[in-house]
């Protein structure tokens, strides 16, 4: 299965050290500058995982956790934040939103492997979630069904 990886950060150099850190994974890479262009993504392609950044231009980290926990459509898709603000404060109100995981930039080569298992757990994640959903689909069917026969 190919994984379509959304890494939303505005900083190239960090764009490139998230596809180093995942590149042992068969995925796809969905780059977004901003919380915009993750949700015109969002909205188009399927996607597995969200790498986010906080501080972004056009529409920041927040604004786009904000939307996105409005949004129960995407409730399965876990989000993953990247960011540099390393403040307890901010960690805390960013925890709220039910991110999979907050990790601090930049990512040292001891944080890697722990970054790179995160990402795998998070894609596990979402793969069972997809299974468990078909899988409700099909018993809904069984039982429609039944129903009418």
């Amino acid at each position: 299965m190919i994984f379509n990886i959304l890494i939303t950060d505005d900083n190239l150099i960090h764009q490139i050290s998230v596809k180093y850190c995942i590149e042992d994974f068969n995925y796809n890479p969905l780059i977004a500058f901003n919380g915009q262009e993750a949700i015109n993504i969002l909205e188009t392609k399927p996607v597995d995982l969200i790498i986010l950044d906080l501080q972004m231009p056009v529409m920041d980290g927040f604004e786009f956790l904000n939307w996105f926990k409005e949004h129960e459509e995407y409730a399965s898709i876990p989000v993953i934040v990247y960011s540099g603000m390393a403040d307890v404060d901010t960690v805390q109100e960013v925890l709220q939103y039910n991110v999979f995981g907050y990790y601090f930039k930049p990512i040292t080569q001891t944080d890697q492997l722990l970054f790179s298992n995160s990402i795998k757990a998070a894609l596990n994640y979402r793969k069972v979630n997809m299974e468990l959903a078909q899988a409700n689909k099909i018993i809904d069917n069984f039982i429609n069904t039944k129903k009418k026969g």
